[in-house]
């Protein structure tokens, strides 16, 4: 017969592991002096930064905001004809 599964009993420990589970919304807000769409990207509900290549994309300096149409242009997106 097996044991009972306890703590003591499995070496699973979810603490370890559940940093591979997060969530990763972008924010998207239209700036009201232009009318661009500036996009922030949050990982767990914190502001990250997109890749450091698109940092010519950034709204304003130290900004967790980018321009998106810049944004897109950095990885690399060209519109369909």
């Amino acid at each position: 017969m097996a044991s009972p599964y306890s703590y003591d009993s499995s070496p699973w420990r979810g603490e370890i592991v559940s940093t591979m589970a997060t969530n990763v919304p972008w924010d998207v807000v239209r700036d009201a002096s232009g009318g661009s769409l500036l996009v922030k990207m949050l990982r767990n509900e914190m502001a990250v930064d997109f890749k450091a290549a698109c940092a010519g994309a950034r709204f304003a300096p130290q900004s967790h905001f980018y321009d998106y149409r810049k944004l897109k242009s950095c990885f690399g997106h060209v519109a369909a004809p």
